[in-house]
């Protein structure tokens, strides 16, 4: 485990990373490791950057990741310049450097299902980087009263009509390193010109902003977002990477749609762990019985199912590049 300076990071020429707090950090293991087993070796590097102060959690984290072939690395809370952990992602540059020609970053909340050897392999071109859309793109001229709020959204925030339908998540994306430090910059100033709260999702609207249509768009099998699983959209794309971006998520228990496949891996790895275990908090009374009906409420009202979604979801696949 380093620090910021003098780091062992290896030469590779492209790196996974997840950013992360010490709160995180089981998942983002649980990730990792699961990225490891499908990525084999000489699939690249994969970098945990933990933010905050070394400390016996870290250091034991650092000895774990590296049973899996992951690198830790604790970069100091100073490094954001005050603003929130979902802006760290704009501070890769600063904690990686120029090691790495492409980056893809990777939210902890996610697990890694099938092959991402096309992935890995993909490279960005020149000013653009690499994504998946939102689920608020396919959603932004549903007729529903709930999902039409995306588009009134999207007109608040100045993201243009003609991006409205491409507009993306910043759950995994790739880009070059060449590319990020002058782009992130774009997106601190943007962020820096609008009041507190202008945004709900604040360095993910702002590169949405920044972009303004040069993003490259991915498939959705390497942004799958969980609100898809369980909806009989399999024929039309098979997960690599699910993204589980709301509350519950799989480590607080079993709940569906993802049910016990996707709660287990935290389970065992907390047990094969013990050094860790207390960072595995599965929801309990109160939180357990809310978070059940809150899904089984989801699941009965949403519809992404429908064929609106499922013909607007293979019109994004029949497009993406890889």
């Amino acid at each position: 485990m380093g620090r910021m300076e003098g780091l062992g990071i290896g030469m590779a020429s492209f790196c996974w990373c997840y950013v992360v707090n010490e709160t995180y950090l089981l998942p983002a293991l649980v990730s990792a490791s699961q990225l490891r087993t499908h990525l084999g070796e000489g699939g690249g590097d994969i970098v945990i950057v933990c933010i905050g102060e070394p400390t016996d959690v870290t250091r034991a984290s650092a000895r774990v990741g590296k049973e899996y072939g992951v690198e830790l690395i604790i970069a100091p809370v100073g490094l954001l310049r005050g603003l929130p952990m979902y802006c760290a992602r704009l501070f890769l540059g600063e904690f990686l450097g120029h090691r790495y020609e492409f980056v893809t970053y990777v939210d902890a909340d996610t697990q890694f299902v099938g092959p991402v050897a096309e992935l890995a392999a993909v490279q960005p071109r020149s000013g653009s980087i690499l994504v998946v859309p939102d689920i608020m793109s396919i959603a932004v001229d549903h007729p529903s009263k709930n999902l039409s709020s995306c588009k009134k959204y999207f007109e608040e925030i100045g993201i243009s009509e003609k991006n409205q339908r491409i507009y993306f998540n910043t759950g995994v994306i790739k880009f070059r390193s060449s590319d990020w430090d002058a782009i992130a910059r774009e997106c601190l100033t943007v962020m820096g010109q609008r009041e507190v709260g202008a945004f709900r999702y604040p360095d993910q609207d702002a590169l949405n902003l920044v972009l303004d249509g040069q993003q490259t768009l991915a498939s959705f099998r390497w942004n799958y977002p969980a609100f898809f699983m369980g909806r009989g959209l399999d024929d039309i794309v098979e997960p690599s990477i699910v993204h589980f971006m709301s509350r519950p998520r799989p480590w607080d228990g079993p709940f569906p749609p993802w049910g016990r496949a996707a709660f287990k891996p935290y389970l065992s790895f907390a047990r094969s762990h013990p050094e860790l275990s207390h960072l595995f908090k599965p929801a309990r009374n109160g939180k357990l019985v809310r978070y059940m009906l809150q899904q089984a409420f989801k699941i009965s009202t949403e519809p992404w199912g429908t064929e609106f979604f499922r013909s607007r979801i293979a019109e994004f696949e029949d497009a993406a590049l890889v």
